[in-house]
């Protein structure tokens, strides 16, 4: 085998491993991706951290409550503007996470905490299990496009009246 063929085949080879790894990093162990989308988007709340509210939320969003990525985005800009707002987490878990496909997922979360909000005063919440449904993007990340069980506790359904 010639030289040129030789550095061809070399090309080749880091090519094909590059590709394998960096599909694997973009699109690989979609369950630990899940979790992080949870755990990073209630520390972007916690820390009134308004493009890392949003980073985890689907344009595409729309819970049962008719809720929909404008509103929630308004709401979230509302919050983190004041910092008076606040939220403390004593638990936020999550349970289960299921592949429907591989563009969607669906995951059970558990969160109990405290939050308190200006001119309304501090409601404790949970434990709350929500029932949450994800897309991935092209570029393998997953976004929230629906969470639903907060809905059933009638004071944080009173806080999102208050804040609407």
């Amino acid at each position: 085998m010639n030289r040129a063929l030789k550095r061809w085949l070399i090309v080749l080879i880091l090519l094909v491993t590059l590709a394998v790894g960096g599909g694997w990093w973009l699109y690989g162990n979609p369950q630990e991706k899940i979790r992080s989308v949870f755990h990073s988007g209630a520390d972007a709340l916690v820390r009134h951290d308004f493009p890392g509210c949003l980073k985890v939320l689907s344009p595409n969003y729309r819970d049962r409550s008719g809720l929909t990525f404008r509103d929630l985005q308004r709401m979230l800009l509302d919050w983190c503007r004041s910092k008076q707002n606040q939220l403390w987490l004593q638990e936020l878990t999550v349970e289960q996470v299921a592949l429907i496909d591989f563009w969607t997922a669906a995951a059970l979360v558990r969160v109990k905490g405290i939050v308190s909000v200006e001119g309304f005063g501090a409601v404790g919440f949970g434990p709350i299990t929500l029932t949450a449904t994800l897309e991935r993007t092209w570029w393998g990340r997953w976004r929230i496009t629906s969470l639903d069980g907060w809905q059933d506790h009638p004071d944080l359904q009173q806080l999102r009246e208050d804040l609407l």
